[in-house]
């Protein structure tokens, strides 16, 4: 029988302890279930790219599309990423999404739980997009104020043609006011990804620190016959970090004391 749930979701909260699996899983039962949800798109979205990611399931699993099986998660502790553009329905015709999750499936000896265990989503894109979590920054100082900012995205094409177009990364003060902005071109072959590296120069950036966690936005547009086809965002911060064996720990070249937890053990 089915039961609504919420994710994310950990059936094995619901299992007694076992005698027989005390090396395994924190002594819970071994189970294996399933979840199914079903949904309507709607015809307007016909020509768009879907994508579907699970961000980890416990402990391995089939995911199925509309009876097709299409990915197979090894372990618990990656996401994983679904092209299911070629198995969507529209209009009234229902598309059903059914994962197995093997609670039998051990992996280490610690409560690892069974079930979704975070975010799943759909992305529905233009077919010419920024892969999922296919964009980077990295801020480098080359003199006393100058600074770099290091811009890279991996760009996907789904298309059967190829594409020619331009990357835009525009820099945003947390006032949301342009800090800089810097394009680059591309050639991308059909059905293919293509990484596309760019940097930016920044004069006096307003640096990060302890006292004033200062991070900026990055906003990556993808722009293809004048026409932005996707748009992604990214934090970025500006400073430096330092460590010398001898006088230890300087952010953006002021010392700075590590303080952690001392712990005072008794042995009997």
């Amino acid at each position: 029988m089915w039961e609504l749930v919420d994710l994310p979701h950990d059936y094995s909260i619901r299992t007694d302890f076992s005698e027989k699996n005390v090396h395994m899983c924190g002594a819970k039962d071994e189970v294996n279930v399933w979840y199914r949800k079903n949904f309507l798109m709607d015809e307007k979205y016909a020509d768009k790219h879907f994508t579907l990611i699970f961000e980890g399931i416990s402990m391995t699993a089939e995911i199925y599309f509309n009876g097709s099986l299409m990915a197979v998660v090894p372990g618990a502790y990656t996401w994983t990423e679904i092209d299911i553009t070629p198995r969507m329905h529209f209009g009234k015709n229902p598309n059903y999404i059914s994962v197995f999750v093997r609670g039998d499936a051990q992996q280490i000896w610690k409560y690892e739980g069974i079930g979704i265990y975070d975010n799943v989503k759909m992305l529905v894109r233009e077919h010419l997009n920024i892969a999922h979590n296919g964009l980077w920054t990295h801020s480098e100082k080359l003199f006393s104020t100058g600074w770099v900012l290091h811009c890279e995205a991996e760009i996907d094409n789904h298309l059967y043609e190829n594409r020619r177009g331009k990357v835009v990364f525009e820099l945003f003060d947390r006032e949301n006011n342009s800090a800089g902005i810097v394009e680059q071109q591309f050639d991308i072959e059909s059905d293919s990804r293509q990484n596309v590296k760019t940097a930016l120069q920044i004069a006096s950036p307003r640096l990060w620190d302890l006292d004033d966690p200062y991070l900026y936005k990055v906003v990556c547009s993808v722009i293809c016959n004048d026409k932005i086809t996707d748009t992604e965002s990214v934090s970025a911060g500006f400073r430096t970090a330092e460590f010398d064996s001898e006088k230890g720990f300087f952010l953006n070249g002021k010392k700075e004391l590590l303080t952690g937890l001392e712990l005072n053990m008794v042995i009997q």
